[in-house]
């Protein structure tokens, strides 16, 4: 859902530009079950790969066939509390996606450039 939810971002070799893709809005079930929630230690990593699968990219209807497209993942993330995992379940899990202010943290992200033939 990467490419239907924009986070990636195709910026043909040659142009200053993303190619504009059709996206969705999506929803999810609020509040978020406790298993969706992620509890990373200090100095911890986690990472997500994403494989594209045809025919989610129509390269001729992009107008990016047989070019080299630099794919980038570009977005914003929220509700990352500075707090363990039980503290953050049992006191903010109901507020997530509320217009209440829960404390949390959001930002945005960017990830390295990754060149892909078409």
């Amino acid at each position: 859902m990467a490419l239907k939810v924009g986070v990636l971002s195709l910026t043909a070799q040659g142009s200053s530009e993303p190619a504009q893709l059709a996206t969705i809005a999506v929803r999810r079930l609020m509040p978020p079950q406790a298993d969706q929630f992620v509890t990373l230690e200090p100095g911890e990593t986690a990472t997500n790969e994403q494989e594209l699968k045809p025919p989610v990219v129509m390269p001729e209807e992009l107008g990016i066939k047989h070019k080299t497209v630099q794919v980038q993942a570009i977005g914003e993330w929220s509700h990352v509390w500075p707090l363990g995992h039980e503290d953050v379940i049992s006191h903010h899990r109901e507020k997530v996606g509320g217009a209440e202010s829960d404390g949390s943290a959001r930002g945005s992200f960017m990830s390295e450039p990754l060149d892909v033939q078409f």
